[in-house]
């Protein structure tokens, strides 16, 4: 589990919609990637260094199905660009679901996000496998 929060975090703060300098970076990382994957690779989140380790960070984004992964890139990019706080959750599930939420009020709002999946070797298909 400590790996899945300071994944999260390191997501999170990746989307500080207060700070307008890294907002634009952002989202130029967001818009012009291929996919959620690509997003993450290019936004630095696999790079050597983190408090998590990278390779289970690419094995969870590629294990979304590519219905969730859009989705999930879809609702940041268009919250960012409303300048509206996003914040990424996770909850182990038997399956994979992706929750989102929206309250705005005059122009000041949030966007949640809850990816819900399964844990482990249950996420990846093959691994865990000897």
């Amino acid at each position: 589990m400590p790996h899945r929060l300071a994944f999260l975090t390191s997501v999170n703060r990746l989307l500080d919609w207060q700070d307008e300098e890294l907002t634009e970076a952002t989202l130029q990382v967001l818009v012009n990637a291929p996919d959620l994957e690509g997003a993450a690779e290019r936004a630095g989140l696999f790079d050597p260094g983190q408090r998590f380790d990278p390779a289970l960070a690419r094995e969870a984004v590629v294990a979304l199905p590519p219905s969730l992964s859009a989705g999930l890139l879809a609702t940041v990019i268009s919250a960012l660009e409303r300048r509206l706080a996003v914040v990424v959750q996770w909850k182990q599930a038997s399956g994979f679901e992706l929750q989102l939420w929206e309250s705005v009020d005059d122009e000041v709002g949030a966007v949640g996000v809850l990816v819900l999946s399964p844990r482990g070797q249950d996420m990846v298909p093959g691994a865990g496998t000897a």
